[in-house]
């Protein structure tokens, strides 16, 4: 999972109904395409679809993303700035299952030649 402010502004992202978020890749930079190309071809899935900055009565941009393999993430919330930052604070769950493996080797590495 990666979660960051990426400030790639150009790009707009609406909700795929439980599939993430999908990019609108109209007008883009080229970093921003090689942003979104990344994404699709490493199947990561970008979840946040609200504008996360707003500065006075600027136009708002979804910078902040959250970024996994899986949708494994919910309910993400936006809640307010922290001190005198402009970017919301997201705050989210993620359930991450995983299972304990015991290995039964025992190496003796001492005893090795």
């Amino acid at each position: 999972m990666v979660v960051s402010d990426f400030n790639f502004a150009n790009i707009s992202w609406y909700d795929a109904d439980r599939c993430g978020v999908i990019a609108i890749c109209t007008d883009l930079a080229q970093i921003e395409l090689k942003f979104i190309n990344t994404l699709n071809r490493n199947f990561l899935i970008q979840h946040v679809s609200k504008p996360t900055r707003q500065r006075g009565l600027n136009v708002f941009h979804t910078l902040d993303l959250i970024i996994c393999f899986d949708n494994s993430l919910s309910e993400i919330e936006h809640l307010n700035p922290l001190g005198i930052s402009d970017h919301s604070v997201l705050m989210f769950r993620y359930e991450w299952n995983y299972e304990r493996y015991m290995s039964q080797n025992i190496f003796h590495l001492d005893k090795a030649d």
